[in-house]
């Protein structure tokens, strides 16, 4: 036997263990999946998403706000802290946690709305689901135009 052996043993071991852990936001959690998404601009009292939209003008925007809504299906007795991670043009602007739990068969309906939005939030938006431990559920895009600026009433005279 030679001495040497034990050493790179447990030195691949370690490089391999801490590789597994750096690669871990890349695979899917096997629980979780989305069974519904919508950008929209309101949500009912039945929890159910308006129109989901792809596009939006920045005025409206700023005025009335956005909602993610999505619905995730998770197996019965699962709770999760999972979050809504609001990027524009690939920056993270917001991360917004939400607890879920599993069991219902068509998805835990959960929804974010945010108010806030940058002074310029004109750009491509995406909303990124994610575990705690960083792993992607899915994602939903819509894009952000700018709105042209209001011009005066004109006076006749």
């Amino acid at each position: 036997q030679r001495w040497w052996r034990m050493p790179v043993i447990l030195a691949s071991a370690s490089l391999l263990a801490w590789g597994g852990w750096l690669a871990r936001q890349w695979v899917p959690p096997a629980t979780l999946w989305l069974t519904r998404v919508a950008i929209t601009e309101h949500v009912s009292d039945q929890r159910e998403p308006g129109v989901s939209l792809s596009g939006l003008a920045e005025r409206l925007l700023h005025q009335q706000g956005l909602y993610a809504y999505t619905a995730i299906r998770a197996p019965r007795g699962l709770n999760e802290r999972i979050y809504h991670v609001w990027r524009l043009n690939g920056e993270e602007v917001d991360r917004i946690a939400l607890d879920i739990q599993g069991g219902r068969k068509a998805g835990y309906r959960a929804w974010t709305h945010k108010l806030h939005f940058p002074a310029q939030a004109s750009g491509h938006w995406q909303i990124q689901v994610v575990t705690e431990a960083g792993q992607l559920i899915g994602e939903v895009a819509f894009d952000v135009i700018p709105s042209p600026p209001l011009s005066p009433p004109s006076v006749k005279a």
